[in-house]
């Protein structure tokens, strides 16, 4: 909601989020937050992600199965798409570990 008041829209409209069981998202929809879960299963049924321009991972620095995971996928993924731009997130990263 923060986003979308920042961009003095509507939320649900430019700005929207996906979780399991919800959603507020439209076709004019620019930026989608979604959790890594979601991402994944995306992941399963469109290998390229051709709908996302960007891809943004926050707290990288938390390390959990579908973290890592999601990590792994998109250095693959951004080799395969060189249009997609990976944004990786964190306040206390070490950065010689995404070196």
């Amino acid at each position: 909601k923060r986003v979308a008041h920042e961009m003095l829209c509507e939320y649900g409209t430019q700005v929207g989020y996906q979780i399991r069981f919800e959603r507020s998202k439209s076709q004019q929809t620019n930026i989608l937050f979604i959790t890594e879960g979601l991402l994944l299963r995306q992941l399963s049924t469109e290998e390229k992600l051709s709908q996302y321009s960007v891809i943004l991972l926050d707290e990288v620095h938390e390390r959990h199965l579908h973290g890592d995971f999601l990590l792994g996928i998109t250095k693959c993924l951004i080799r395969a798409r060189p249009d997609l731009k990976l944004v990786l997130m964190s306040a206390t990263i070490n950065i010689k570990l995404f070196g």
